[in-house]
């Protein structure tokens, strides 16, 4: 493994052939009070599955709906006035 250390710095492009390249895998940030307004949507009939805290597509076309309903600005995001009109801001 040393000889192979030592050849890769002798490389012109610096490039290792020896060496595992690193993957960065996107990660999912589980959200809390996204898990909330996942509970209260479904318990109002906009079905976003399963609450997990995950902002995917479910959730994205139910907070739609919800804002459309609502008459709010459709962004599908959990913005403060969906938030409120939630009743997760007081």
């Amino acid at each position: 493994y040393r000889r192979q250390r030592q050849m890769c710095k002798e490389t012109a492009n610096g490039v290792c052939p020896y060496e595992t390249p690193t993957v960065t895998v996107k990660k999912r940030v589980i959200n809390k009070t996204l898990k909330k307004a996942q509970r209260r949507l479904n318990k109002l009939g906009y079905n976003c599955g399963a609450p997990d805290g995950i902002m995917g597509s479910k959730t994205r076309k139910a907070i739609k709906r919800f804002q459309r309903k609502k008459h709010l600005k459709v962004t599908g995001k959990l913005n403060k006035a969906t938030k409120r009109k939630l009743k997760l801001l007081s």
